[in-house]
């Protein structure tokens, strides 16, 4: 008998982004690996993300204040999964990405990101994307591009993301799960 699929915890901080989190979120409907929860955190929001994010049927919690590295956390606490996905409110899942995640994160790996691509086929953005992955895929730069992916214990043992970070809060918590 194999082992129990694990469980996916897509986490969303969101400020702001009525506008790009339904694509998002059909985006995440469209997964063909289907054990997986989405949370939205919506973070001094002004708008209806949070009125969004319930249609779609996503756990929502709301922070008055901005904050992505407090909407982060609180949805990591928050999540039921083993696996936690943070993922950018503006991006967009490739159909299979939470099934390659699945099958290919391993406890052995502490942290990881997906492959970058652009939505325009505009050659600056493409250059772009393919320096942003290099870096990534070499690990020159301890980084995402709109994904992080990491198990959920070791991110509780790990403190979280830094509140007290506004830049590069991302790769400061992908070394220390690399520790």
């Amino acid at each position: 008998m194999g082992t129990k699929p694990a469980l996916i915890s897509v986490i969303i901080p969101a400020r702001n982004e009525e506008e790009f989190l339904p694509a998002t979120l059909e985006a995440l409907k469209a997964q063909t690996y289907r054990n997986f929860e989405t949370i939205v955190v919506a973070n001094g929001c002004k708008d209806r993300t949070a009125e969004v994010a319930r249609e779609y049927g996503c756990r929502v919690f709301e922070l008055g204040e901005r904050g992505l590295g407090p909407a982060r956390n609180l949805g990591a606490r928050e999540a039921s999964g083993q696996i936690l996905i943070f993922l950018d409110a503006d991006t967009l899942l490739d159909r299979d990405a939470l099934r390659t995640i699945a099958i290919n994160f391993r406890r052995k790996h502490a942290c990881g990101t997906l492959r970058g691509v652009p939505d325009t086929n505009r050659f600056a953005h493409k250059a772009i994307y393919a320096l942003k992955n290099f870096v990534h895929a070499s690990r020159l730069h301890c980084g995402s591009s709109g994904v992080i992916l990491c198990w959920k214990d070791s991110f509780m043992e790990a403190g979280g993301f830094d509140e007290g970070l506004y830049l590069r809060e991302n790769s400061h918590l992908m070394k220390r799960l690399c520790r």
